[in-house]
């Protein structure tokens, strides 16, 4: 039975962070585009788009490989 790591290896939700509240939200992958409602109570109302996380793809630790002599 696989563990709690299999799972967080394979996440390939997207990440979305609010620039003026520093908001966090996960979504799927079939969103393209996220808003948040930080502002929707100010006068006038405004929309604020949340950009997208760019995350370092998760490598395992592999041993490393003997150099090649001639």
């Amino acid at each position: 039975m696989r563990g709690r790591a299999a799972w967080w290896k394979y996440d390939i939700r997207r990440v979305w962070v609010c620039p003026l509240c520093s908001r966090r939200v996960k979504t799927g992958g079939d969103v393209v585009n996220q808003a948040c409602d930080c502002q929707a109570n100010s006068n006038p109302p405004q929309q604020v788009w949340m950009r997208l996380v760019e995350e370092a793809p998760r490598r395992e630790a592999t041993a490393a490989a003997a150099p090649e002599g001639s």
